[in-house]
């Protein structure tokens, strides 16, 4: 049985790397496309198919180890199947199922990647706008076609696999909050190693859970039991415990400890300052995954890291009976049903500052779109700090029924009432409200978009590709550098862009969304254009404890 379902799986990789070769033979054919006179098509560039097929290409699913205790042990250890698969058989299965998901991942970017290229240079058309609206148009339907057909093997994925990765996930899911929990709730607290957070960094929601996520992080790293100092929060004089459930419910004080440093393993309680003060930087810092987890969560997520920080978050964002009676209520009250995106709209303050304005039209685009896909009423839950989007939006899209509060709206776009507890229920509320949307249109340069994709992943089986962000990548602030590997040779067409061999880093500082990102190569030191669709993430995996004592 183990052997038939071995060879199922090969048969299925072999599924998927055939339509990633058709995809390639697609972004061959654009190049037909009229030259654009301002700049080199992004596609000008492409590889013959023959050289690209004769290309070393890497291993699917780069780890980068950050951490090296023991020289001789492989970058990913052996694992035992969860009780309730008949398919993990073997470590050979695992590692096809890991090959399987990189593809399903390389497959899903490049289509994406494709649309954007050709919707960014659709006035190589000679400036004919009908002309220019007909190519979109049908350019548009074969990505839709295009995304249908992947959707089919990811269909046939879940068939094959029998609900392996539900059942992975709930049970790395269930895990990780036994061991925080076992974490939280020492036997002894008088003697129980402590990390104390303050929640004093000057700055929004989201920036402070971030802050918060990250001491969680480190303690969990370190084996340490996180203590919150939040007694005079801005948002709350009360502290974290107004709204939130206690990180702890054996353990909340500590004694007066040390500030981190070098010697932080010879203290019983230390303080960890900001991410932006700390020194030295440990290991478990962003977006590093636990290496035990690590194996089979690259199997099932396409994001590890987000899931890893999402379990964190939502552990840390648990509501008290008062805050969970406000959620239920006014998401009944409001109407919150499926399917439905949710859209985050910041600006006040955030424009021109730490964002670019966009208007609604930008996300309505990528609503459209998701739509189109999936089908079903037109539904939109949009949070925002501009009270009269609202009306704009209703006007501008009256197929579409909007699900809002602009109390919430006029309070945050205050800076006099924006850090009051009424604000901090209704940012709470939006927060995990996007977070439980079908698809989430917002701007990574925000902290609530972040956040609302983080707490999506313990929702799903694997949320990573449930969002569009109008700006920035994901990140995390003051993470460790953020890197993509080239899975394919390129060679520099034009001034301004980059070469790169199969298996090269590349620094990545953004996605230009035209079919190239924007970042700095790693061996050469040059910055520059490269085509995105060449690139995977890399996955950073550190040692953190095993927690074995936590079944």
């Amino acid at each position: 049985m183990a052997r038939c379902r071995t060879r199922q799986l090969k048969y299925l990789v072999a599924i998927v790397l055939c339509v990633f070769l058709f995809f390639v033979f697609v972004q061959l054919l654009s190049g037909g496309l009229p030259e654009d006179e301002q700049r080199p098509p992004v596609n000008a560039h492409l590889l013959p198919l023959t050289k690209l097929a004769k290309d070393q290409h890497p291993p699917p699913t780069v780890v980068r180890q950050e951490v090296a205790r023991d020289a001789d042990r492989p970058v990913l250890g052996k694992h035992q199947a969860p009780a309730q698969s008949t398919y993990l058989q073997s470590s050979l299965d695992l590692e096809l199922l890991r090959t399987l998901k990189t593809y399903q991942l390389r497959l899903d970017k490049g289509i994406t990647e494709l649309w954007w290229y050709v919707r960014a240079n659709s006035k190589v058309t000679g400036g004919d706008p009908v002309a220019s609206k007909r190519i979109t148009a049908s350019v548009f339907d074969q990505h839709v076609m295009l995304q249908n057909h992947n959707s089919q093997v990811e269909a046939l994925v879940e068939r094959l696999l029998g609900g392996w990765k539900e059942a992975t996930a709930r049970e790395l899911g269930g895990l990780m909050e036994r061991r925080i929990r076992h974490l939280q709730n020492p036997p002894d607290c008088g003697s129980a190693r402590k990390l104390v957070c303050d929640l004093t960094k000057t700055c929004g929601f989201g920036c402070q859970v971030h802050h918060l996520a990250m001491c969680l992080g480190v303690a969990y790293g370190t084996r340490r039991t996180l203590v919150l100092r939040t007694e005079g929060w801005r948002y709350a004089s009360g502290g974290w415990e107004t709204v939130f459930m206690p990180v702890s419910d054996t353990c909340r004080d500590a004694s007066e400890g040390v500030a981190w440093d070098a010697d932080h393993d010879q203290h019983q309680v230390v303080i960890l300052p900001i991410v932006e003060s700390l020194h030295p930087r440990p290991p478990y810092l962003p977006m590093a995954v636990p290496r035990d987890l690590a194996e089979k969560l690259i199997a099932f997520h396409g994001y590890p890291f987000v899931w890893f920080m999402g379990h964190l978050i939502q552990y840390l964002m648990r509501p008290n009976p008062q805050l969970q009676t406000y959620l239920e209520t006014k998401r009944k009250e409001m109407g919150f049903q499926k399917p439905i995106v949710g859209v985050h709209v910041r600006r006040s303050d955030k424009v021109g500052v730490e964002a670019a304005y966009h208007g609604i039209e930008e996300y309505m685009v990528h609503v459209e779109e998701w739509f189109a896909k999936h089908g079903g009423q037109k539904r939109v839950f949009l949070a925002t700090d501009e009270p009269d989007l609202l009306a704009e939006a209703k006007k501008k899209y009256p197929e579409y029924q909007f699900l809002t509060d602009v109390g919430i709206s006029s309070k945050a776009q205050n800076q006099n009432t924006r850090y009051d507890l009424e604000s901090l229920y209704g940012v709470t509320f939006d927060v995990s409200t996007l977070s439980m949307s079908d698809y989430l249109v917002c701007c990574f340069s925000s902290q609530i978009c972040r956040l609302a994709y983080e707490l999506m992943q313990p929702l799903h089986t694997d949320a990573s590709r449930f969002f569009h962000s109008l700006d920035d990548v994901y990140y995390y602030g003051g993470q460790q550098e953020h890197r993509v590997r080239a899975i394919a040779s390129h060679t520099s067409t034009y001034s301004g862009e980059l070469s790169m061999n199969a298996g090269d880093q590349l620094g990545i500082a953004g996605n230009e969304k035209d079919g190239r990102s924007v970042g700095t190569h790693v061996q050469s030191a040059r910055r520059g254009d490269f085509p995105s669709y060449k690139l995977e993430e890399e996955i950073i995996v550190a040692d953190f404890p095993t927690y074995l004592e936590v079944q």
